[in-house]
């Protein structure tokens, strides 16, 4: 999975986390605008979808919000 990527490339000490996610969110986003507007940032006029992970093991997902609302909490569907 992506985030199981993500917790490789760092434990490996290949990137950093926060470059780690930006290259997960903000920088698809960035690079291909028509493929998801108004996501990939936390900002003002954007839909809020968050994954809120464990660390470091940040493969390991504890909440997830879909448009600001939380919908799944350890494992749990809300």
């Amino acid at each position: 999975s992506m985030l199981e990527a993500v917790q490789h490339g760092v434990e490996k000490n290949l990137v950093s986390l926060p470059k780690a996610i930006a290259h997960c969110t903000k920088n698809v986003t960035e690079a291909i605008p028509l493929l998801a507007p108004n996501l990939g940032q936390l900002k003002e006029g954007y839909t809020a979808d968050v994954l809120v992970t464990a660390y470091p093991e940040v493969s390991k997902v504890e909440r997830i919000y879909i448009d600001g609302k939380l919908v799944a909490k350890d494992g749990k569907r809300l």
